[in-house]
């Protein structure tokens, strides 16, 4: 892949530097810096692993989204979150099974902290645009 180096200035942070495609690149190359970006924007880095600040998902369900003490829909709440709300997701475990807005069971549940509360939302009823294999597996779970 041709390539030229560019440095941008990123939240007052040092400079980034981003390996941008040249023109005659394919349309790949494009995608590929595309989360690349994604990923630097979400998190500040380009690892979305341990210690980083996570990729950004919004709710969408009408009537809210109860954030959760452990990733099944019986457990207590420690929180709601709006429809269109934008949260932070830390990392996933596998939970119980939710059907959500596409009318799909899904068992990914997803850690948020959200004004001071930590708990688990399920991913039926986030929108990720297709970032869910940059988030890790939570430790311990």
């Amino acid at each position: 892949m041709h390539s030229h180096k560019e440095r941008f200035d990123y939240r007052g942070r040092d400079s980034v530097v981003v390996y941008v495609p040249r023109r005659t690149t394919s349309g790949g190359a494009w995608i590929g810096l595309a989360a690349v970006v994604l990923a630097i924007v979400a998190g500040g880095t380009t690892d979305v692993g341990a210690g980083s600040s996570g990729v950004p998902a919004v709710v969408h369900s009408p009537g809210g989204l109860a954030l959760r003490t452990q990733a099944d829909e019986a457990s207590g709440a420690v929180g709601q979150l709006a429809d269109n709300t934008t949260v932070t997701l830390a990392c996933k475990v596998d939970g119980r099974a939710v059907v959500g807005r596409t009318g799909t069971a899904d068992t990914t549940w997803y850690r948020v902290t959200k004004q001071g509360a930590t708990g688990y939302v399920p991913g039926a009823w986030l929108s990720l645009h297709g970032a869910d294999t940059l988030v890790h597996a939570c430790s311990g779970a």
